[in-house]
């Protein structure tokens, strides 16, 4: 392992996931030397080529960049001779088969910290953890080497598929386990973002992380609560929330769809789990959660029963568009998609059916490890197609004319669009082709029936 012998900081950084990896290119532009430990032999590989292991808005170039500098390494562990000065751990904290937050990652990265490190070793965590995680997990297994140590947790907070430029322009959060702590972790980060906020204590900085996502959690299922009492009233919620919106500054609901990824899939529960032996419980943001998760089996047994209107037989062919989790800014990151759950809810009422998908970024290998057939265009995905799902916000499904698409379809065919991608007043398809979208179900059948 060489790093180059510019003067400046070594970092080694434990993780090098989506989290992880974007920051260690960062602190390498920003001077810092960078070790980047992953227990994954083909993403250190890839590493070291300059190559990253998932998509991000300039995360190629600029990986490349560090690394034929010689600014950045990656190996499988850490080795006894990188002089390090700041640790920082970035594995990830999934949720368990039962449910519960899985911290085994979390402890062996600081353990082997623990192996490594000097006296006066600055170490942060950047992990989404449970609240007094940083303090009762971390903080032990560090006190037990004996040694003077800083400790903060300073959570990332970036927009995946944004993040090499937010990193730098996002205020960032600093609670140590005492002052001197926060001080040091304000002076490394410092060199990354000109705003540092330093709150009174870790378990601040804990719950701000988990706070943030599972708000945003509760406004979507909010939108999505709406959208289903415009479905059985008649109305569109696309309508209800531009209405509103107009010169009223008091109405700002979002607009519905699928909610998942690797952070609101999960976060509420983790901060369920935080307040377990508490007596306040968080109702409100675990009710939206159960919203959202609903989502898909509610869809699907609407489109059973259509399918029952439109007379359809078993052997259905249903194309799934858009497998990521998000679709802008693009990423191909399928953690907490949920194409999976929409799919397992569609395989329930339609289990005899055939099932593709196509996703911009998504690779083929990727599609069939979902159980998917493969589809490398939208024509592909389209042609014979009974049913049609969007299931991210990519601006290619926003944007393809589906007037001259929907004629490879089967007839009669539905199009839905859990993103209301498509005005459906304006929006004219192939005789025997229906476009349906989250929030109008009645509406839409209503027009389907006068055609």
């Amino acid at each position: 392992m060489v790093l180059h012998s510019d003067k400046g900081q070594t970092v080694v950084i434990l993780g090098l996931g989506y989290v992880g990896l974007t920051l260690a290119v960062v602190m390498a532009e920003r001077g810092f030397r960078v070790v980047g430990v992953e227990i994954q032999e083909r993403v250190v590989e890839l590493t070291n080529r300059g190559i990253p292991h998932f998509f991000e808005t300039q995360m190629e170039q600029r990986l490349k960049e560090v690394v034929d500098k010689g600014k950045l390494v990656a190996c499988n562990e850490i080795s006894n001779n990188i002089d390090a000065d700041i640790y920082v751990i970035t594995v990830g904290t999934p949720l368990s088969e039962s449910g519960s937050v899985r911290l085994d990652m979390l402890k062996n990265a600081t353990n082997e910290i623990a192996m490594h490190m000097s006296d006066s070793s600055l170490v942060i965590l950047r992990s989404t953890v449970k609240i007094g995680v940083t303090k009762n997990i971390v903080c032990p297994i560090l006190e037990k080497t004996k040694k003077k140590f800083h400790l903060a947790f300073c959570p990332e907070r970036t927009l995946e598929g944004n993040a090499l430029e937010e990193l730098v322009v996002l205020p960032q959060i600093i609670g140590g386990i005492d002052e001197a702590s926060s001080w040091s972790a304000t002076q490394v980060f410092q060199k990354i973002t000109s705003t540092i906020i330093c709150v009174s204590n870790v378990e601040t900085a804990e719950i701000t992380k988990l706070v943030d996502n599972t708000s945003r959690d509760v406004m979507f299922a909010y939108a999505n609560e709406i959208s289903m009492l415009c479905d059985v009233v008649g109305a569109n919620m696309m309508e209800v929330v531009q209405a509103g919106k107009k010169g009223y500054p008091r109405t700002n609901i979002p607009l519905p769809g699928l909610v998942g990824g690797p952070c609101l899939s999960k976060d509420s529960y983790i901060l369920d789990q935080s307040v377990s032996t508490y007596e306040v419980r968080p109702n409100i943001i675990m009710a939206s959660r159960k919203t959202n998760e609903d989502q898909p089996a509610y869809v699907a047994n609407f489109l059973m029963q259509l399918a029952n209107m439109l007379k359809w037989k078993d052997n259905i062919k249903i194309s799934l568009l858009g497998l990521a989790f998000k679709g802008r800014p693009a990423t191909d990151d399928l953690r907490g998609t949920m194409a999976i759950p929409v799919f397992n809810a569609l395989k329930n009422v339609f289990p005899n059916a055939t099932y593709c998908g196509f996703d911009v970024l998504v690779s083929q290998t990727d599609t069939e490890e979902m159980g998917l057939i493969y589809t490398n265009s939208i024509d592909h995905a389209l042609e014979d197609a009974h049913l049609v799902l969007i299931l991210n916000n990519h601006p290619t499904f926003e944007h393809f004319s589906v007037s001259q698409q929907t004629h490879l379809m089967s007839k009669p065919g539905v199009v839905y669009d859990f993103w209301n991608t498509m005005d459906i007043d304006n929006t004219n398809f192939t005789d025997g082709v229906y476009y349906f979208a989250t929030g109008s179900h009645k509406l839409c059948t209503n027009l389907m029936g006068e055609q």
